[in-house]
């Protein structure tokens, strides 16, 4: 896991558990997938993403000014959510704190929005704040990883350069040439596996599909 989503989820995973209830809701199948895309990317369970996002919906959040993530929810609902629930098709369970539990029905009530709608489009919020910092860090790779294949372009003129100019047994040729195609090898192999989106599943933490 990278340190911006480290840092992300940091205050959630370290805090003490209260009792936890083992729940079940129906979600969309677009909302399951967000949910394996976060565990993929971050490296955490549904159950931290799920507590994570209900975290955002805390009493004192309720009345904050109109970029909340309580207002954004709302909003994301009255604009998307057209009364048909036959898109509410996949059940998921979920083992969350009482606490959430709570405030989640709480805030079904006081809302009249179903527990599962609210759960839904938190996950697609958490998803698309997350996905943001996702695609600029791989921007940012993609500029670094071209800057190195670069370099490894050069370094192939250099060991032109010394096969013609040297030879064989020189022992500066030998000391340059054994530097650069280790530095090479090893170059072309990182290029190669960040080269995928979803390294950060095998490389920044634990991988799998959210659970």
């Amino acid at each position: 896991m990278n340190m911006a989503t480290k840092e992300l989820f940091s205050t959630l995973l370290d805090q003490k558990r209260e009792p936890e209830v083992r729940t079940t809701f129906t979600l969309t199948e677009e909302a399951i997938e967000a949910l394996n895309w976060l565990g993929e990317e971050v490296g955490v369970q549904a159950r931290d993403i799920a507590e994570l996002a209900l975290s955002d919906l805390a009493p004192n959040k309720i009345g904050a000014d109109s970029d909340s993530c309580v207002r954004d929810i709302l909003q994301r609902i009255e604009t998307t959510e057209s009364g048909d629930r036959t898109a509410y098709n996949q059940r998921k369970n979920l083992v969350l704190q009482r606490s959430s539990v709570q405030m989640l029905n709480d805030l079904s009530k006081s809302h009249e929005i179903p527990r599962d709608t609210l759960v839904n489009h938190l996950i697609l919020h958490a998803r698309g704040c997350i996905e943001s910092v996702v695609i600029e860090r791989n921007s940012n790779r993609q500029q670094v990883l071209t800057q190195v294949r670069d370099w490894m372009g050069q370094a192939d003129s250099i060991l032109e350069t010394l096969q013609s100019s040297l030879s064989e047994s020189d022992p500066c040729r030998v000391a340059i040439e054994e530097t650069l195609n280790d530095s090479r090898d090893r170059l072309e192999s990182l290029c190669h596996e960040y080269n995928n989106p979803t390294t950060d599943a095998k490389t920044d933490g634990p991988a799998g599909r959210a659970s």
